[in-house]
């Protein structure tokens, strides 16, 4: 998890003023699934490159679980 903070926050990511605003997993995540999909976090005002949403999404499901996006949001 570390390191993908780490990595986040080379990529800009950690440090992005959206992402300040959109810290709440279950408002980022509109339909409740438990993942938070790139078309939601641009949906919340999250401005992600494929790439930085790639490095958070670790276990490669395609969505953010709410650990991968609080370690995201770390």
């Amino acid at each position: 998890m570390k390191k993908l903070v780490f990595a986040l926050s080379v990529l800009g990511l950690a440090s992005s003023p959206a992402l300040a605003a959109a810290m709440d997993f279950t408002k980022v995540d509109a339909n409740g699934d438990g993942q938070v999909t790139m078309d939601e976090a641009k949906a919340a005002g999250l401005e992600l490159t494929e790439q930085q949403f790639a490095a958070a999404d670790v276990d490669k499901s395609g969505g953010l679980s709410e650990a991968e996006y609080k370690a995201a949001m770390g």
